[in-house]
């Protein structure tokens, strides 16, 4: 995990996933595949950075890893950059969160929903808006609910972000999560075969955050016991993770 919090008023331990890399986001479709090149051109050129961006999606869709993403490539080449999710730091106050935050050459906003429906968190998210624009700044949001559809009470933000570029991840079909699954597998060194990955897809969650959490699982006890990612040995883990819910009821 690399911290790229630089914010000196709030000691947070805000940190980027070492994963959550444009080499490692996997475009299953045009329209990601759209949205993808779209961010990996903002800490090309001057221009891109003075532009704002909204995206949503639902959980699981990847909008954490290329918000996530933007930052790290934006600090790959020296540029100030912060990721934060508002879901974390809510019960902070907008001050200690956001002051100062108009510095950055990049700041991504994650889980923007949490922010809507509080004057406070409303006005202070307009200034500072307003402030990363004026510096020529970019800001990046991300909500896992359609811009239409948060409750924005404040009409001067409403009417700011309705002026960003705003794009949409789509949910992801069956074959795209086992895709994703046997790619992360990769990563780790594991070899998930098209059969091992239909089978976790029909047994276990279709929560693409769940089906990451227990990959890992998979690769931790793989890793301990000497096995290889078989039908059989998925069965004794998830029978084993079953049985521990069970047990805690």
């Amino acid at each position: 995990m690399k911290n790229v919090f630089t914010h000196t008023q709030l000691s947070l331990g805000v940190a980027l996933n070492d994963e959550a890399t444009f080499e490692h986001f996997y475009a299953t479709n045009k329209t990601s595949a759209q949205i993808k090149t779209v961010l990996e051109k903002i800490t090309s050129s001057e221009l891109s950075l003075r532009q704002q961006f909204f995206l949503s999606g639902s959980p699981g869709v990847g909008l954490s890893h290329l918000l996530q993403a933007v930052c790290h490539s934006a600090y790959a080449r020296g540029l100030r950059a912060q990721y934060l999710s508002l879901r974390e730091l809510k019960t902070f106050t907008p001050a200690d969160v956001l002051d100062g935050m108009q510095d950055n050459h990049v700041l991504c906003l994650d889980d923007f929903e949490y922010g809507c429906g509080d004057y406070a968190w409303e006005e202070a998210i307009f200034h500072l808006y307003n402030k990363l624009k004026d510096a020529g700044h970019c800001l990046v949001m991300g909500a896992h609910k359609s811009l239409r559809t948060l409750p924005i009470g404040l009409d001067d933000l409403q009417s700011r972000l309705k002026s960003t570029s705003i794009f949409s991840l789509c949910d992801l079909s069956d074959a795209e999560k086992k895709y994703i699954l046997r790619e992360k597998s990769k990563i780790r060194g594991i070899e998930m075969s098209e059969e091992v990955a239909a089978y976790i897809l029909n047994r276990a969650s279709r929560s693409m955050p769940q089906l990451v959490s227990l990959l890992n699982e998979l690769d931790d006890v793989s890793l301990q016991q000497k096995r290889k990612l078989s039908i059989p040995f998925v069965k004794s883990v998830l029978s084993q993770s079953e049985g521990r819910v069970n047990h805690g009821k």
